[in-house]
């Protein structure tokens, strides 16, 4: 470098030195080899028209973010990178934004890249102009214009620090700046309500306000980058002042339209006097506030930080700004330009093998901010998605996720062997950033999976199973879509999740669960989750296998609906793949029986659901129109089977969960004499078993229920006392009834040990998710039949459900006896504190002495209260009773 640009170079490093000064810093010299480089040459002749000032050498797999360069234009730097053979483009890897003015040249020779022989091999140019970075107009350009030609380890950390050294301030800085930023989202986004029809513009706004009204809408119009933004209403706001708080309210907030704005400032969060001076432009107050704010080193007359990359989507700076006339905006970033000149040299492609090298060639200084290195390089972002393409869980993935998993770990282990406890942010800063890091997550998922990882996903990927596989090794076996009009029963029990004007349907089984559906199922339990699938419900059809002695699922299937409609067409469609496996009509006991005492017959004996109507009802219907024709009915045989109702075959099949059952009782305000009654209801016999028995029981709970909707909600349901008693209809033998399942709890535990696997899924996701459960469960089995390997040591034995039924009880009693213990410790406490407040104010004369004798006596009563129930846990704690999960409190 000669006398000149030495000169240049330590004006502007005295210039950086001065500024950092005057803030407290320190700075590291911008000039230095780059820590990477191997070796250097000087004065290195590229060809008769250029010479390199410097020359510097890397080893293979370095990355060159900020390639250094010179004060110099018509000294440039030269930085020679070895190649793998994986190549790999090495402008893509500078974290400098480039664009235009650029050119491309083919056949040039020069002398650093030549084959094997040492001869010159022809080369491709590439040369691209700096762009600079984005500032904000009111940034202090002393510091935002010092030219650097080189990165450091520490660079961006000094020039960082001084722009963000102004922002240290005393305490009351995060409620100004609170204050102003409150103010500001009014100002910009006004009553955030979308447009109604009953929104109407005030019809006294002055033109002065139209006119700022029309610049501030620009703002987001601009920063939504030719993306449709929503209309907000227009109404004026108004404050209401109230105590220690102001309300901002829309215009068009009333009564009836109470959607609109009316926001509480809250003095223990803003400041009201900043907050009131700024919506009635009071510019005394302002003034006032807003240069004591600057005196302490922020708010909005100091210069601003903000920084971006050229390549930022970034529009507006985030910060409020006084402008010059005393108005305050959301200001547009502008452009620090840049006149560094990026050339990268390589062979041609048919001389790629003979040369493995690349050339960077860099043309005078860089007069702005380094940016941030928020571009990952294209081999890094290869190599990532290429390992995220591999993972299980992908169309479920978020970068959230992807952080945390075992899998990530052991691939930053392998990439990166030197570091302890690698993370993805050493493998490049860049990762740093999640939304950045989802952009690759994104992109693998549509990679893989083309059409989405929704409804079209799953179609997709339905046709492609049917194409590649046989029909005994399919999963998706339904997918189908229906239009509303064509759902006889869509304005009953209306269970939709989603807006969508059609019923959309998923049937995911194995063919071996066809067979055990046919041959091994019993007494079978169906329930619907909501919380795995977003958008969608889940719905499981499953039960315990009592010769494995373990839970299956039979079938699952995801739709947006759960009418009683909805459930009868899938539940047809599972019948009709059922049928199509196994060459056999689904068997159910009262319609395909011969006798009606029939206990040992080879088919569905029971049906255990919860009290969802929708499901009921189509089970009811699915089994109406699975009956027979010509059949007769085992308990009338006047009557045919297909001349049942719904409701006439659920009461010859279906069970309602007895836990869901005591739920509900437990919920209701009645006394403990009705809940008594109540739960009697669920019992085989009641006294006699006489009719009048049972009238009376519900005469009983009608008359001292007041107000209780939950006897008309059993009786209107049509289903839910046959299928909680075995009294009231006896169409179901009482020896079968005795062997169902009293409650759903196998499907519910089938749905909790798939949510332990994650929750908020994806359709696509959830349902891959779903085949590697399934087939996992269905393994188990085969193996336990086969090897004899059963899932736990501790198989599920009915003396180990007896036992574990009794603890449950036992449990169910502690937690009453611990929530009486609570009960009776806050009344103690509430008598304390009123003895206290009554020996107060007897003292002071406002209270007579009987209301401290009252207050003492009611003490003394809570004592004894707590004393006995504490008596009562310590003896249950003595005892150890229950379970041991759940411990006794005294």
């Amino acid at each position: 470098m000669d006398a000149g640009g030495v000169i240049e170079e330590a004006q502007e490093k005295k210039r950086l030195e001065e500024y950092l000064l005057r803030r407290n810093s320190t700075f590291v010299s911008s000039h230095h080899t780059p820590p990477s480089a191997i070796s250097t040459s000087t004065n290195i002749r590229l060809n008769r028209q250029t010479i390199l000032a410097n020359l510097y050498y890397y080893p293979p797999s370095t990355v060159l973010d900020y390639p250094s360069t010179s004060m110099e234009k018509d000294k440039p730097v030269g930085h020679l990178l070895e190649q793998l053979p994986q190549w790999r483009d090495v402008m893509a890897e500078i974290q400098y934004s480039l664009g235009p003015p650029r050119s491309q040249r083919k056949n040039i020779f020069l002398n650093v890249l030549t084959d094997l022989s040492g001869e010159p091999v022809p080369c491709v140019s590439r040369y691209a102009t700096c762009q600079g970075v984005k500032v904000c107009p009111f940034i202090d350009t002393t510091c935002a214009t010092i030219a650097h030609i080189s990165v450091g380890t520490n660079t961006m950390e000094v020039y960082r620090g001084a722009l963000s050294a102004a922002q240290i301030a005393g305490p009351y800085q995060e409620v100004y700046e609170h204050t102003l930023a409150l103010w500001a989202t009014f100002r910009d986004n006004g009553c955030l309500m979308s447009i109604e029809k009953t929104t109407t513009q005030s019809t006294d706004v002055t033109v002065e306000e139209v006119i700022q009204r029309v610049q501030v809408l620009q703002i987001p119009r601009k920063a939504a980058r030719g993306h449709q933004t929503l209309e907000r209403c227009t109404g004026r706001l108004y404050l209401i002042e109230v105590d220690n708080e102001i309300l901002v309210r829309c215009e068009h907030f009333t009564a009836q339209s109470k959607m609109h704005l009316n926001f509480t400032v809250r003095s223990s969060t803003y400041d009201l006097k900043y907050f009131r001076a700024l919506f009635y432009g009071d510019q005394s107050i302002i003034q006032e506030i807003e240069e004591k704010m600057k005196t302490d080193g922020y708010g909005p007359l100091v210069p601003c930080t903000t920084i971006r990359n050229c390549s930022s989507m970034t529009v507006n700076c985030e910060n409020q700004h006084r402008q010059s006339n005393g108005s305050m905006t959301m200001v547009e970033l502008k452009r620090l330009p840049c006149q560094c000149r990026i050339t990268v040299y390589e062979p041609v492609a048919e001389f790629c093998e003979q040369c493995m090298k690349s050339l960077i060639v860099c043309h005078g200084p860089h007069r702005h901010p380094p940016p941030v290195p928020s571009t990952t390089p294209p081999l890094v972002a290869q190599n990532l998605i290429a390992f995220i393409k591999d993972l299980d869980d992908l169309p479920n993935l978020t970068a959230r996720r992807l952080l945390s998993k075992e899998s990530t770990r052991i691939f930053l282990r392998q990439q990166l062997p030197d570091i302890p406890d690698p993370s993805l942010m050493d493998l490049h800063h860049s990762l740093g950033n999640l939304d950045h890091l989802q952009v690759y997550v994104t992109k693998a998922i549509r990679m893989m999976y083309p059409r989405g990882t929704g409804w079209e996903g799953v179609l997709h990927l339905k046709a492609t199973q049917d194409a590649t596989l046989k029909d005994s090794e399919r999963y998706i076996r339904y997918a189908e879509e229906f239009q509303l009009e064509h759902l006889v029963d869509e304005t009953q029990y209306l269970g939709q999740v989603t807006d969508a004007q059609t019923f959309r349907l998923v049937i995911c089984m194995k063919s071996e669960n066809s067979f055990r559906l046919v041959n091994d199922a019993r007494h079978i339990q169906s329930d619907i989750s909501f919380k795995r699938v977003v958008g969608w419900l889940e719905f499981e059809l499953g039960g315990f296998d009592r010769v494995n002695r373990t839970a299956v699922v039979y079938a699952r299937a995801y739709l947006n609906r759960q009418s009683a409609e909805a459930h009868k067409i899938m539940l047809l469609k599972m019948a009709d793949i059922v049928q199509r496996d196994t060459g056999k009509v689904l068997p159910f006991r009262h319609l395909h029986a011969l006798d009606k005492d029939d206990v040992d017959f080879h088919g569905i004996l029971s049906w255990t659901v919860d009290q969802h109507r929708g499901q009921a009802k189509g089970i009811g219907e699915f089994l109406q129109a699975l009956a027979p024709t010509g059949k007769a009915d085992l308990y009338n045989p006047q009557r045919a089977l297909s001349d049942l109702g719904p409701y006439e075959h659920l009461e010859r099949i279906l069970r309602l969960c007895f836990a869901h059952y005591a739920r509900n009782i437990q919920k209701c305000q009645v006394t403990s004499d009705v809940k008594d009654k109540m739960f009697s209801i669920a019992g085989t016999w009641h006294k006699d078993g006489s009719v009048e028995s049972w009238k009376s029981t519900l005469a009983f709970i009608r008359e001292y229920g007041v107000h209780l909707d939950w006897l008309n909600d059993k009786i209107e349901s049509k289903f839910a006392l046959p299928a909680i008693c075995w009294q009231y209809s006896q169409h179901i033998p009482f020896k079968i009834w005795q062997a169902s399942d009293e409650t759903s709890n196998t499907i519910e535990a089938l749905h909790q040990d798939q949510l332990r696997e994650g929750s908020g899924l994806s359709l696509l996701g959830g349902l891959l998710q779903g085949e590697r459960y399934d087939q996992m469960r269905l393994k188990q089995v085969q193996i336990q039949q086969s090897q004899g390997i059963t899932p736990r040591y501790q198989i599920s034995t009915p003396s180990s459900q007896a036992y574990c039924s009794v603890n449950r009880q036992k449990d169910a009693k502690i937690s009453k006896q611990n929530e009486k213990f609570r009960n009776v410790t806050e009344k103690v406490e509430a008598a304390y504190d009123n003895q206290r407040e009554a020996q107060r104010k007897v003292r002071s004369g406002v209270w007579p002495q009987q209301r401290l004798d009252a207050a003492g006596a009611a003490l003394l009563r809570a004592e004894q209260e707590y004393a006995k129930v504490r008596a009562s846990s310590s003896a249950m704690r003595e005892a150890k009773l229950g379970s041991g999960f759940i411990q006794v409190d005294v």
